[in-house]
């Protein structure tokens, strides 16, 4: 399979796998087994796909991000950028499948797998607008999975500005 394609099915994992979590996130530890074994296999083509990218770069051409109908292009930076993703997302998502079963633990794995799959475009695409929303994305997905919940009498407003 080539490089290209490689991307384009870990963002496809990365989405499905986090729709599917966000179906079942009343059922904790079964969203968290598919958050963490689609983030996985995710993880695992983009290590793949990185290492083609550097072993081979003669094979390297531009194409399409299926998923959202953007022109990609993998080149060196950008392969060791998949590699770096790939490489930290493989153990939070194995990681993701037993932290689900902990009782007091939301269940996070639209989040997680959004972020990933965010990142994962915002290194491909050729287009700057596009960088930029997937850079957003995962600025709002970090901010919810990092942020403690807002005291009872803060409401809206720090929905907003993030402070109370």
């Amino acid at each position: 399979m080539s490089v290209i394609g490689l991307v384009n099915q870990a963002v496809t994992w990365y989405a499905a796998s986090a729709v599917l979590a966000f179906v079942f996130a009343m059922r904790k530890p079964l969203s968290g087994a598919i958050a963490g074994i689609g983030g996985a296999v995710a993880s695992a083509m983009l290590v793949v796909a990185g290492g083609a990218a550097l072993l081979m770069p003669d094979r390297i051409h531009g194409g399409m991000l299926q998923f959202l109908h953007l022109t990609m292009r993998v080149g060196g930076v950008n392969a060791l950028w998949l590699l770096a993703i790939g490489l930290s997302a493989l153990p939070v998502s194995l990681f993701n499948i037993s932290w689900h079963r902990h009782p007091q633990v939301k269940a996070n794995g639209l989040l997680v797998n959004l972020l990933l799959a965010a990142a994962t475009c915002a290194v491909v695409v050729t287009n700057i607008g596009s960088l930029v929303v997937m850079a957003e994305i995962m600025a709002l997905c970090a901010a919810f999975l990092t942020a403690a919940p807002p005291p009872v009498s803060c409401g809206l407003p720090w929905a907003v500005s993030a402070r109370c």
